[in-house]
């Protein structure tokens, strides 16, 4: 009898709601600081004082209750793991809604920023951060990056599986044994 093979690739939804998962991050440019709603998987955490807030794009002061610093696995639109990168003073924003990537505070930090109508970029000597998830709206474009929390799994994608037969596998994974197959 033949033994299925499972391969999987990662696809990421290109909904409105992938903007819920904790490790899409959202380019945007109006945000003073990096700021998510949550500390999972954060290092090197500080509390604030009361009263410390953040600016967002609409202009409205946001209340922090931290910053910490979050180290992840960065993503392309592919599901394909591109480096490790930390994100560095992060504000934690409890009754936020999405992660948001300060474009400007790069920028401010030497940055050049560039894009399309398929990613965004930014680019410091031979480092480049690629917001490469594209989401719709119906007034534009928002992009984003996927960067899996340190202690996170790939949350809002979805594995696409294909089965092939131990002789499709044996052919695909280099001639191995049947039995090692």
């Amino acid at each position: 009898s033949a033994i299925d093979f499972m391969l999987c690739s990662v696809t990421f939804k290109k909904d409105m709601s992938l903007l819920q998962d904790p490790n899409i991050w959202i380019a945007d440019s109006g945000a003073t600081s990096h700021f998510t709603p949550r500390s999972d998987g954060m290092t090197n955490k500080k509390a604030v004082a009361d009263g410390e807030s953040v600016t967002i794009a609409d202009g409205k002061n946001v209340q922090t209750k931290e910053f910490g610093d979050l180290p992840g696995i960065l993503f392309d639109k592919n599901g394909k793991e591109v480096r490790k990168v930390t994100l560095t003073e992060v504000a934690v924003v409890p009754n936020g809604s999405f992660n948001l990537f300060s474009v400007t505070r790069m920028m401010k930090q030497g940055w050049k920023i560039g894009g399309d109508s398929s990613a965004m970029w930014l680019k410091k000597e031979d480092k480049k951060l690629v917001f490469d998830i594209v989401v719709e709206t119906n007034r534009g474009l928002v992009f984003c990056m996927y960067l899996k929390r340190q202690n996170g799994e790939i949350a809002g994608a979805t594995a696409d599986h294909n089965k092939i037969t131990v002789k499709e596998a044996h052919e695909r994974l280099g001639h191995m044994s049947e039995d090692l197959t």
